[in-house]
């Protein structure tokens, strides 16, 4: 069993979200952590690995724009 930890950052517009989804839902099944965002750029899929401080980094970026 791989104990290492795993984040994926899926973006995606809106027309596309069906395989956003599927996507998602085999990331989850293996454990990973998952930033999920739906954007508004037609025909755009985007899913890439992060490392565990760039996925922290986000939230931390996202709660300072938000204070």
């Amino acid at each position: 069993m791989n104990t290492e930890n795993k984040y994926f950052i899926i973006d995606y517009g809106k027309d596309v979200k069906e395989y956003a989804e599927i996507i998602r839902r085999t990331l989850e099944k293996k454990q990973c952590h998952i930033i999920y965002l739906e954007t508004d750029a037609d025909n755009f899929l985007g899913v890439e690995e992060l490392t565990e401080d760039e996925f922290l980094n986000f939230f931390k970026q996202a709660t300072n724009a938000n204070s």
